[in-house]
């Protein structure tokens, strides 16, 4: 399986990866792996903007933009060892 896209932060802790099946995996500098992403299924990313100073544990604003006119906003906190993200507010949805 090869990778389709990948967008991140300019610090480069946080990544979001879309393979060419169109699964979307999430993955930060202190991840030993990728996690899926299930919130994110069927969903066609365009591009995103982090908030310009997370941390490796959290990514404070993000925004997801889609083929479809949707800004989604998230915050992803992560625990190295977790084996689930956690997602707060993960698609508030934003028609524009």
């Amino acid at each position: 399986m090869s990778y389709q896209k990948i967008w991140g932060d300019v610090i480069g802790y946080h990544t979001f990866i879309r393979f060419s099946r169109g699964a979307i995996f999430y993955h930060n500098d202190k991840m030993d792996t990728l996690k899926k992403c299930g919130s994110l299924k069927d969903i066609n990313i365009s591009c995103t903007a982090f908030d310009a100073s997370p941390t490796s544990e959290n990514t404070k604003e993000a925004l997801i933009d889609t083929n479809d006119g949707l800004v989604l906003s998230c915050q992803i906190t992560t625990d190295p060892g977790a084996t689930e993200l956690m997602y707060s507010n993960f698609l508030t949805q934003h028609q524009l």
